[in-house]
């Protein structure tokens, strides 16, 4: 019990030394933005918390959940990853396209460990992000972003189908309620930066996705 208790405290430490290197991705990609986009950051302060103690926990849960094998070191980078997109997203509206590079190369990865269940992979790659590109063509893009599309197909080489799908359900449903309440009491415009719900569904399937299909089967069974 000591043992594990140490073990998993050493990967959260790890965690948090990784996230002070996401926090100088994050304030490089934030600094290589125009003047214009820089106006709509918001203060960094709290981010230089959140991001280590963020990455140091999910690291922790991802390795007691799947152990220290290739899914864990797979799921552990996307899901540092994704707390760039996030921090990034939020305060200039734009998913750096390097990130979403890097989350592909780990798709990849993923298909290559995986090649039995490679049509999976493939659905997952298509589905949701052929839907977004979809919605961008009918709104002229105003309905949604092309870093929002990529992030899904690069998601789905990563996560498979059908878990991109809970994934973007999980998005929509915890994005209409926490922008619905931001507009409520911050009175925020309706300008939405989706890329962190989306990376908020991800990182919740890649964890739990498993445990919420099973209790909903055993809900509504």
């Amino acid at each position: 019990m000591t043992n594990n208790l140490i073990y998993y405290m050493f990967i959260f430490l790890w965690g948090i030394c990784i996230g002070g290197l996401l926090l100088l991705c994050i304030c490089r990609f934030l600094k290589d933005e125009s003047n214009e986009s820089q106006k709509k950051s918001k203060n960094m302060s709290i981010w230089h918390v959140l991001v280590p103690m963020l990455n140091g926990m999910f690291y922790a849960l991802v390795f007691y959940i799947y152990g220290f094998g290739w899914i864990g070191l797979i799921y552990s980078l996307v899901g540092s990853s994704l707390i760039v997109v996030s921090v990034v997203d939020l305060h200039i509206y734009e998913i750096p396209k390097e990130i979403n590079y890097f989350i592909g190369i780990l798709g990849l990865i993923r298909v290559f460990f995986d090649l039995s269940n490679v049509l999976a992979y493939l659905i997952g790659f298509a589905s949701v992000s052929l839907f977004l590109l979809l919605i961008y063509y009918l709104s002229k893009g105003r309905g949604i972003g092309g870093g929002d599309i990529k992030l899904m197909a690069t998601g789905g080489l990563v996560l498979g189908f059908p878990w991109i799908l809970l994934a973007f359900i999980l998005a929509c449903i915890i994005g209409s309620i926490v922008h619905w309440l931001r507009m409520m009491i911050s009175k925020e415009g309706r300008e939405l930066a989706f890329g962190p719900y989306l990376s908020v569904g991800m990182m919740i399937t890649m964890i739990y996705g498993k445990q919420l299909v099973n209790w909903y089967i055993n809900m509504t069974g």
